[in-house]
């Protein structure tokens, strides 16, 4: 009994821990077996434990390991090391999802060049059975067939006639519906409003430029409804063959609106045309960015500005110079062209949109009346004769006369001191 007392029992509650193990000092002596190392404890009585083994096979002294006493200090080059092999771990993890990635997107990309291939291959049959037809003068062209078409409506009507006139009286016809018209397209001669329209942007009567109604009702003088009053006049023929059909005294709807769109269109190259000629003939190098030199010319007076503008609307037909055609001129159309340039030059200093700013004073000055009106216009006539009279480049205008238009107290005073004369049209 006791020889099993005195047995090493590996789980006994005194056996040394690890901990203790590892925490022992180095001044132990060595124990030359695990029954030595009972004993030697049994009458320590504590929990000192040697930290050197040897060999206990033959009584041998070799030793198998020493192990050093454990130290609680942390490494923080080994915490480094061990992060920073925890990141590239994940680093790698990463690249490899990515690599998937890629080789599924070329897998996908193999297939859709494939199937464009395959596309390709068929468009190059497809064109090759077109060119084969083509040679083969298999294809007819559209207008192959309404010239087909055209010519056996012809016979056919031929043929109507004269059976109608051959028939014996009392027999059976069988009545043919008519054809129905054809739609209605724009004629090349139509197209000579865009001549009507560049006449009419020039006269002084025009109450608007760009809109058609105001306050619900319907402008008669605007350059829409001129343009369309100047083409309806040319009566005859011409109009029936060439304007919108009526039917039942109302006009087609489809080729209404056709027809109103074309004359829109001729309007808006007028107004744009004036702009522009407003803007770079009338107010010579005000800008120019397709001419970088120094800008020399002066500004043209009222006389050049009305006799260029002339020119270039052909509205001079007898080719006039510019004293003769001054002459021609209508005192309301000098006032308007004034008026023009006006809103020109502030458009360039001002920003804004030309048109706009003159349908919007005109239908103002409508608003105020005649008298106003004519008191308006001569104002902004004498000023431009008083700026332009000399040979003056624009870009010596200073650049704060922002050229404003004349205000109310001016104009007041204008009418009061005005000499009696006829009214501008408004």
């Amino acid at each position: 009994m006791s020889s099993q007392n005195t047995r090493f029992h590996p789980y006994d509650q005194s056996t040394p821990s690890l901990n203790n193990l590892l925490h022992q000092t180095e001044g132990s002596s060595s124990l030359r077996g695990l029954n030595n190392h009972h004993n030697a404890r049994g009458e320590q009585g504590g929990d000192s434990s040697p930290d050197v083994f040897t060999d206990t096979m033959g009584g041998g002294s070799s030793v198998l390991f020493r192990r050093e006493a454990a130290r609680t200090e942390t490494n923080p080059i080994l915490e480094k090391i061990l992060q920073e092999i925890g990141n590239l771990l994940t680093k790698v993890s990463q690249v490899e999802i990515m690599s998937t990635r890629i080789d599924q997107v070329v897998q996908a990309t193999s297939l859709l060049s494939n199937k464009i291939d395959d596309l390709s291959n068929k468009m190059d049959e497809v064109i090759d059975t077109v060119a084969s037809l083509s040679s083969g003068q298999q294809v007819l062209s559209l207008s192959n067939k309404v010239d087909h078409l055209a010519a056996t409506v012809a016979q056919l009507t031929a043929a109507t006639q004269s059976a109608g006139t051959s028939a014996a009286p009392g027999s059976n016809l069988v009545a043919t519906a008519p054809a129905a018209p054809a739609p209605w397209t724009v004629s090349t001669a139509l197209k000579r409003v865009y001549q009507v329209a560049y006449a009419l942007v020039t006269e002084a009567g025009l109450e608007a430029y760009t809109a058609i109604q105001a306050d619900g009702n319907v402008l008669q003088r605007s350059l829409f409804n001129s343009i369309k009053q100047k083409v309806l006049a040319i009566g005859g023929q011409w109009v029936v063959q060439h304007l919108p059909p009526t039917i039942n005294g109302f006009q087609d709807v489809p080729a209404g609106k056709n027809y109103n769109k074309l004359v829109k269109d001729a309007g808006n190259h007028a107004r744009e045309k004036m702009h522009l000629l407003v803007r770079s003939l009338v107010l010579t190098n005000i800008r120019n960015p397709r001419d970088p030199s120094p800008i020399t010319a002066p500004v043209p007076n009222i006389k050049k500005l009305v006799h260029r503008i002339a020119n270039q609307f052909n509205t001079n037909p007898d080719k006039l110079d510019v004293d003769p055609l001054w002459e021609k001129t209508p005192w309301a159309q000098r006032l308007r062209v004034a008026y023009l340039r006006r809103e020109a030059m502030r458009v360039v200093r001002g920003g804004g949109n030309i048109w706009a700013r003159v349908d919007l004073h005109l239908r103002r000055l409508h608003e105020r009346g005649p008298l106003y009106t004519t008191a308006f216009y001569k104002l902004v006539y004498d000023q431009d004769c008083a700026m332009f009279k000399s040979n003056i480049c624009f870009i010596n205008i200073p650049a704060n006369v922002t050229f404003a238009l004349p205000s109310d107290e001016e104009i007041e005073v204008e009418m009061n001191t005005m000499e009696p004369q006829p009214a501008v049209v408004q």
